[in-house]
This record gives C-alpha cells, structure tokens and sequence, in this order.
C-alpha cells in the first residue's frame, strides 16, 4: 500500500502532506546542515541533546511548502517501535 516514496522510508498512506520527506538523508560534507536541527527523545519531545541507545538513529529532512526546511533526529526503536516515517490525517503533521 505505498506509493513510490515508501522505499526511502516516507509513506504517504494515502494523504496530502503540505512537506515533502527525505528519510535518511546524506549528510553535509562539513557535517553542519544548512538549517535548524531538532532531537528528539524517545517520548517525542525536544531534547537539548541527541541520545540514541539501540542502534542507527532515523534522520528526517522535512521540506515544508509553506516554510524553511528542517531536519529531525530520531533514536531507533530499539527491539520494537516506528522504523519508518509516516503522512499523518493532519497535512501539516508526520
């Protein structure tokens, strides 16, 4: 049930987003992004600090049409949880 975008992690299922996503995006070459860069706890809050326990973090560029981009920091589920990146009913949430 995804579209074309499911295989870099983003499903759309089957909504409207006012964002484009890019999971996992590469890196800059000099390791600071041109934009504000959010971490957030297992709990989905903000935190001062990155923190990812259990594995690979999910790195999130989210690409607001009617905004600046912004990229989000996701500590991995661990032996369960979200390995993914989902559209919401809301146009404007992940």
């Amino acid at each position: 049930m995804c579209d074309v975008t499911c295989s870099s992690g983003f499903d759309r299922q089957g909504f409207a987003p006012t964002y484009e996503i890019e999971s996992d995006p590469e890196f800059p070459a000099d390791g600071a992004w041109p934009c504000p860069v959010f971490a957030f706890d297992r709990d989905g809050r903000v935190g001062p600090e990155f923190v990812s326990r259990w594995g690979a973090p999910r790195i999130v560029r989210v690409l607001p049409a009617a905004s600046s981009e912004w990229v989000g920091m996701f500590p991995s589920g661990g032996l369960s949880g979200v390995s993914g990146v989902f559209a919401t009913p809301s146009s404007e949430r992940v």
